[in-house]
């Protein structure tokens, strides 16, 4: 026999699956694809065409199989949540409302003295349980699965509208997909609890902080009050979410007064999705007006020009003590709002009776040494002898998030700290939010 190699046919020649699938032609398949995704990004019609297809798909997620536990009340906070809304009643009065010690809403008069979530989930799933009949301890908690997965739904909205806000059309697509597809969220909507309350409440708020941070005016202003006091009514451990405020107006006054030290974050004020400009600091002063009647009460803060051009940190100060009264006034209208949807918090009768109600302080502090450890409790022992952050991040990356999207989340959030390094402020914001929360 010849020891001659034999010719290569056409098949010998045609690469293999395994040859040709490689990381490099992945990563210019994904390239493509979002590259494919500027057509819809420059159409409004395709993007919302895509977001309802997203939402879809998320509601076909979230309200498949509600009824999963067959009326057993498996959840025990669900439970819990099902047995207060079942004993609360309507108030015949606001005076009735606002007077903690006779409020027919409030968990705490009728035996349930343990009750530390917000008052605003199960008034809801009562108010639409009552309106679709579906009311008592067998059905009104479908109600508020069903509920729980609508605020989810919009939840995915804010994401979408959030990175529009900070990148472009294709961002908040990409990442309304990604919240749509996530485990943890489809799971939470299957339960009756405030958890998907709590997270709509805060993603508004970041979105109106992100606004508030690029120099929107008074509406984006009440909007960040509204959403930080339901979502603080809801869970009084949202009180952190402060500090994201401060940081919003600090940019704010930094966009104002003192331009240069965000220079280089200029895209974000190019970018499609963001209506964002980089101000200038302006040497005209900045009137107040308020009229009553026919009335007008101005009232402005300047710099006297007798002591010259002010420096750059003179500027900043000036810029910072401006926007103090619109920070005021977000914590004001965050007060009033907590004040309605949380009057337990209060003792009463009245609604400017600020007095905090002494149940209510001692089943915060009774809550806060149970998740602490400071008081043993059952639920609590799954905590022992945990790694206190690999712990966690190896359950959200394998089962809250799954695999793929666990991953991206994290490489995500370490891109997003470097190009902050290099300051890109366009991150800076839920960047913190995430990595203040999670650590």
């Amino acid at each position: 026999m010849s020891d001659r190699p034999l010719p290569r046919t056409a098949e010998h020649d045609a690469p293999s699956s395994e040859e040709t699938l490689t990381w490099r032609a992945l990563g210019r398949g994904l390239g493509q694809a979002w590259e494919a995704l500027r057509q819809v990004h420059r159409e409004p019609r395709l993007t919302l065409l895509a977001l309802l297809a997203i939402l879809l798909l998320a509601a076909a997620l979230r309200f498949t199989g509600l009824d999963w536990d067959e009326g057993q009340h498996l959840h025990p906070d669900e439970r819990f949540l099902t047995m207060v809304e079942n004993s609360l009643r309507w108030p015949r009065s606001l005076s009735e409302y606002w007077d903690t010690a006779i409020n027919p809403l409030n968990p705490n008069n009728h035996g349930h003295g343990t009750y530390v979530y917000g008052l605003f989930p199960v008034v809801v799933t009562k108010f639409v349980g009552q309106a679709l009949d579906m009311t008592g301890y067998g059905r009104v908690y479908l109600v508020g699965r069903a509920i729980s997965g609508c605020m989810d739904l919009l939840s995915i909205v804010l994401v979408f509208l959030l990175g529009r806000r900070l990148y472009d059309n294709r961002v908040g697509l990409l990442g309304a997909l990604l919240s749509a597809l996530t485990v943890l969220t489809i799971q939470q909507s299957h339960f009756f609890t405030v958890d998907n309350f709590t997270m709509f409440f805060v993603t508004l708020a970041l979105y109106a902080a992100v606004r508030v941070a690029q120099g929107d005016g008074w509406p984006s202003v009440a909007l960040l009050g509204v959403a930080f006091g339901l979502a603080v009514s809801a869970k009084i451990s949202v009180l952190t979410f402060l500090g994201i405020i401060g940081l919003a107006f600090l940019l704010r006054v930094l966009r104002r007064a003192w331009p240069a030290a965000l220079a280089p974050s200029s895209d974000m004020a190019s970018n499609a999705g963001c209506r964002c400009e980089v101000h200038a600091a302006s040497p005209a002063p900045r009137e107040r007006r308020l009229r009553l009647g026919r009335f007008a009460l101005r009232w402005r803060l300047e710099a006297d020009p007798a002591c010259g051009p002010l420096s750059p940190w003179e500027r900043l100060f000036l810029g910072a003590l401006r926007a103090l009264p619109t920070f005021l006034l977000v914590l004001l209208i965050a007060l009033g709002v907590f004040r309605i949807v949380q009057p337990q918090a209060f003792t009463g009768p009245g609604f400017f009776d600020l007095r905090i109600n002494p149940k209510w302080a001692e089943t915060m502090g009774y809550i806060s040494n149970l998740v602490s450890g400071k008081i043993d409790y059952p639920p609590s022992h799954q905590w022992t002898d945990r790694a206190p952050v690999l712990y966690m991040l190896e359950h959200m990356v394998l089962w809250g998030l799954g695999l793929p999207l666990g991953l991206a989340v994290w490489a995500s959030w370490a891109w997003m700290a470097w190009e902050l390094y290099q300051r890109k402020w366009a991150h800076l914001l839920p960047w913190v939010w995430m990595t203040g929360t999670f650590f």
